[in-house]
């Protein structure tokens, strides 16, 4: 395979990382929110399910407010993690994936990879022990690198979510 690379540099700003990180994504977690709160306003009506209808509501609060205050969530993380708060490079080529920035270097080889995703127009790429590696999708593509980096990614790495990384894979 002939040799590659593509580098670009990024600042993440708090709404942008919690859109791409978060458990629930931007678009449909206001959706989720009513439709909890909706269906435990209509169970408060019957006896047979307030408990049900109480726990709806809950849920909606809990959706709507106690998210941004829980560790481990993406709000956290970027506010705990200050070198995602600087403008960092992230590069990959045929060997691995770098990021780079004032506070922070790190290269990792291919064969570390472990995770993939696509979001929001970024594709993620993941090693243990390693920062996130973040590329925008549309870039790739206009530097015609997206299918060689998908193949490569793919070689090495599972989707998120995608069920194989369930177990452990390797």
């Amino acid at each position: 395979m002939d040799p590659f690379t593509f580098e670009h540099s990024f600042r993440f700003t708090e709404e942008r990382f919690v859109e791409l990180c978060g458990v629930f994504r931007k678009k449909t977690r206001p959706l989720r929110v009513a439709a909890a709160g909706a269906a435990g306003l209509a169970c408060l009506f019957s006896p047979y399910t307030l408990v049900a209808g109480i726990l709806l509501l809950g849920l909606a609060v809990f959706g709507t407010f106690l998210l941004r205050w829980i560790p481990k969530s993406a709000v956290h993380g970027y506010r705990n993690t200050p070198y995602l708060q600087d403008e960092l490079t992230y590069g990959i080529d045929d060997r691995g994936l770098w990021l780079a920035g004032p506070p922070i270097e790190a290269r990792v080889p291919w064969k570390a990879a472990r995770v993939w995703d696509r979001r929001e127009g970024w594709l993620r790429i993941s090693a243990p022990g390693a920062p996130w590696f973040w590329f925008p999708v549309a870039a790739l593509k206009e530097a015609g690198l997206y299918n060689r980096v998908m193949e490569r990614g793919k070689q090495h790495a599972v989707r998120f979510n995608s069920g194989e990384t369930k177990g452990n894979r390797r």
